[in-house]
Parts: C-alpha cells; structure tokens; sequence
C-alpha cells in the first residue's frame, strides 16, 4: 500500500524538526487518532507552507485525480482529508472517516 511519507516517532515532532528533515517549510494541518484492531496511532498532519513546492527523496508523486486507483489504507485517505485535500474517497473506504478527524486551527 502507498501512503503519504511518515515519519514514526515517540515523541510528537515539530514543525521545525520536520522542515530539518524534509528542505521545506511545513505547516501543522490537523491531527487525530487512528484505532486499529491491535493499536491507537496519533497522526499529526503536516503540509507544505504555502507558496513552497514539497518533493521527497523517494517519494512516489500520484495525481489526485487518481488516488482512487492505487492502494491506500483508511489512515492515508484519513491524512488527506484531514490535510484539506480535494480527494474523493473510493466506496471501498471506510466510512465516515472525515468525522472522526480532529482539525487542528493551525
């Protein structure tokens, strides 16, 4: 499965930490927590600031327009909505994703 780039961690990072890491300057886009049958993941979801082009080293690039058509998991399409994406989720997707994500006003 294809998923937006991760970075795990134990501790949240910050928007700093992450700009570090990746060359560009990232901006908090939102957050919620993801419950699997044999876990709970705290996603913090970050974006390129506005007005600067994002590219990861090995990162594969797929146009929106055919998210749909790769696999993802219910976190990757909980990501993208939640990072304010105009994405329109496959039916095979769980639904209601959307209202179980937490926004943050950042």
């Amino acid at each position: 499965m294809l998923q937006p780039p991760t970075v795990e961690s134990d501790s949240p990072l910050a928007a700093d930490e992450l700009a570090a890491r990746w060359g560009f300057p990232v901006r908090e886009a939102g957050a919620f927590t993801h419950v699997t049958s044999h876990r709970t993941v705290e996603f913090r979801v970050f974006t390129a600031a506005e007005g600067h082009a994002a590219s990861i080293d090995g990162a594969a690039r797929v146009p929106l327009g055919r998210l749909g058509e790769v696999p993802l998991s219910n976190a990757a399409w909980r990501t993208f909505e939640c990072a304010g994406l105009p994405v329109r989720t496959p039916p095979s997707a769980s639904p209601g994703r959307a209202a179980r994500s937490v926004r943050s006003g950042s």
